[in-house]
C-alpha cells in the first residue's frame, strides 16, 4: 500500500487537478508511515507547494516540526516566482511553524520587495 501513496505524493511536476488525491495521499502515508509522511510533509513546505492546504498542515503540529525558519524563509523568497510555490502557502507555514528568531529576516525580506508583497 505504501509505494502507491509514495508515487501519487511524488508526483512532479504537481498535478493541480488532483490536488485533493495528493492531499489524501499524504494523509494515508502518513498514517501508515509516519516517517515517510512527514519526509514528504516537509519537502512540500521547502517548495511551498500549492497542494498544501489546512489538514496538511495539521499533520505535523507546530510542537513537533523541526527548526524551519531557514526553509521557511527560502520558501517565502522564492514564492511567486516561476516554479517557486505558493506564497499563499508560504505565509501559512510562516504563521503555524516560524519562530521568533525570524522576525528579522521576514521584515528585511518583506521590506526588499514592497511592491511585491503589497500585491498578494
Amino acid at each position: 500500500m505504501i509505494p502507491p501513496l509514495e508515487s501519487i505524493v511524488d508526483k512532479q511536476p504537481p498535478n493541480y487537478s488532483s490536488a485533493e488525491l495528493w492531499r489524501i495521499a499524504l494523509k494515508r502515508l502518513y498514517d501508515l508511515d509516519p516517517e515517510a509522511g512527514r519526509a514528504r510533509l516537509l519537502a512540500a513546505l521547502r517548495n511551498a507547494d500549492p497542494r498544501l492546504d489546512d489538514s496538511s498542515f495539521a499533520l505535523l503540529p507546530a510542537s513537533a516540526a523541526p527548526p524551519l525558519d531557514s526553509v521557511l524563509l527560502d520558501a517565502m523568497s522564492a514564492a511567486g516566482r516561476n516554479g517557486g510555490g505558493s506564497l499563499a502557502v508560504a505565509l501559512t507555514a510562516v504563521a503555524r511553524y516560524a519562530t521568533a528568531d525570524m522576525l528579522t529576516r521576514l521584515k528585511a525580506l518583506y521590506e526588499s520587495r514592497p511592491a511585491r508583497c503589497s500585491r498578494n
